[in-house]
């Protein structure tokens, strides 16, 4: 049986007019040893009473897959629906809680069927990791 291991996504929205979305978002983790497959995000942050993925906050979510070793890419995106589906992604910060390296992922783009490039997703390269020497908080 392949081992589980739970990632911690941070998903934050840039501050800019029209930002959040009402859409489903999912993402994708991609290290060495494979792909998560596309996950659908689920708001588990302690702000309830907020919208996940509105304009300028950080949504926090948590992911299960095999391990995937250091990761190099993610994948973003979403399908699109509700009132306001167009998202400005500006970073998404992941972190492997079995071995705590923690990865950057730098977007700063639209994910948006009508504007810029139409794209409604992003693959993102990692942009710095962190291998705990220490222990962070």
């Amino acid at each position: 049986v392949e081992e589980r291991v739970k990632y911690t996504v941070l998903l934050t929205t840039s501050d800019k007019k029209g930002a959040g979305t009402s859409s489903s978002v999912w993402i994708e983790l991609i290290g060495p040893s494979g792909s998560s497959g596309r996950k659908p995000l689920y708001n588990t942050s302690a702000n309830a009473g907020e919208a996940p993925l509105a304009r300028g906050s950080t949504s926090k979510f948590e992911v299960e897959s095999g391990m995937l070793g250091p990761l190099s890419a993610i994948r973003v995106g979403h399908d699109g629906a509700g009132a306001n589906p167009a998202w400005h992604l500006d970073k998404a910060k992941v972190r492997c809680e079995k071995d705590k390296r923690k990865f950057l992922f730098v977007c700063r783009k639209w994910l948006a069927g009508d504007m810029a490039d139409g794209r409604t997703e992003r693959e993102v390269l990692v942009t710095e990791f962190e291998t705990p020497l220490v222990q962070y908080e």
